[in-house]
């Protein structure tokens, strides 16, 4: 049975929303029939004719009727459960998942949404198998490759994932997300060359997508471009890169430029980080610029770790001795080998007494000659 649908605001909406497309081709056909004229053309005997067929056009079957609720009702779940997920909103997913089975049961959201649980979970495997699902339901759904892409790169199978994240981009070419887990990928793969074209493509795509400025950054490091680096690494900083990995390779490119402002300005972003490698790096600096007492304070904390090292003492045992503090103390507090402490105690008076023997350099205004 076929019913013609009252001209109502919300019936109007619906037909837009869902039949746009037909609509629109209606139109061109239309303008291409009135030929160069157009609407202000001279009305022609057939007007009628047309009015009949643009009526005939929004005319609709009870079936198509509720197959376009369906595809309404899925795309709707579908947003819900992205945004359920996102924000791991986890009391509401069974209900949506609920709905969104009886909606569209064969769908390859519905499988899609089944791997992403499974892959939350940790259940790789079987998210892996239910992608499989979703894809032969519809190859061309983007974020079903996706994901199986990125549980293959976890796994360090790169040219599997690779080729995912390819059918992906094929399928929805204008997501960033997409491009820069191909770029990143093919740059795990030491494939720079690609990997630097397809980050730079999802920049492009995302002007302040921090992950890809950095992942370009480190493709220049690599090249010995260490200008391009810093420009790079300097972008991702800017748009919200603050990793405590991403600083300490910001660290490297900019002392490599000799960039010391920026070295300086990095140095105060990582002072309240803990981590070993930072404290280590920090305390090194430091001392480059000849600033002792800020070096000993890192140094203590790092000295303080499980993982510190023979080198990490010794440095803090010159630190001490450089900055005039009484360091003895700290280094018999230490906890380490008796031959070890006794050593270090060693290099610290050499070097306290090679400074006191030292002729020191002065400044005029701060301590002239008398």
């Amino acid at each position: 049975m076929v019913r013609i649908l009252r001209h109502t605001s919300a019936t109007r909406a619906l037909l837009l929303a869902l039949f746009g497309t037909m609509v629109f081709s209606l139109q061109a056909n239309v303008a291409e029939e009135e030929g160069p004229g157009g609407a202000n053309a001279t009305p022609r005997a057939d007007d009628s004719q047309h009015a009949s067929t643009e009526a005939r056009a929004l005319e609709f079957s009870e079936q198509e009727l509720e197959q376009a609720a369906k595809n309404l009702a899925r795309r709707q779940l579908t947003a819900e459960l992205v945004f359920a997920h996102r924000f791991a909103l986890d009391a509401r997913i069974p209900g949506l998942m609920n709905r969104l089975a009886a909606v569209a049961p064969e769908s390859a959201e519905l499988s899609f949404f089944h791997a992403l649980g499974h892959y939350r979970a940790g259940e790789k495997g079987q998210a892996l198998v239910e992608l499989e699902q979703s894809l032969r339901r519809n190859v061309a759904y983007s974020r079903s490759w996706n994901l199986r892409g990125l549980i293959l790169s976890e796994a360090d199978r790169l040219p599997e994932a690779v080729e995912c994240f390819e059918n992906a981009i094929q399928y929805s070419p204008y997501d960033p997300t997409y491009v820069y887990n191909l770029a990143s990928t093919l740059y795990r793969l030491n494939r720079h060359g690609e990997a630097l074209e397809i980050a730079e493509r999802a920049i492009r795509l995302k002007p302040n997508l921090a992950e890809a400025f950095y992942l370009t950054g480190l493709i220049h490091r690599e090249r010995r471009d260490i200008g391009a680096a810093v420009v790079a690494f300097g972008s991702a900083h800017y748009f919200g890169m603050q990793s405590s990995r991403f600083l300490l390779d910001y660290l490297q490119v900019a002392e490599a430029a000799g960039e010391e402002r920026v070295v300086l300005e990095l140095l105060e972003a990582m002072a309240d980080r803990d981590e070993t490698e930072v404290l280590r790096n920090i305390a090194r600096l430091r001392l480059h610029f000849g600033e002792y007492a800020a070096a000993v304070t890192q140094l203590q904390k790092l000295c303080a770790k499980t993982d510190a090292t023979p080198g990490d003492r010794r440095m803090y045992a010159y630190a001490l001795a450089r900055s005039g503090t009484n360091g003895l103390d700290r280094l018999r507090r230490l906890d380490i080998p008796e031959a070890e402490r006794e050593t270090l105690i060693e290099y610290y008076q050499t070097t306290l007494n090679n400074r006191e023997a030292n002729f020191e350099t002065r400044d005029p205004i701060l301590n002239p000659i008398r």
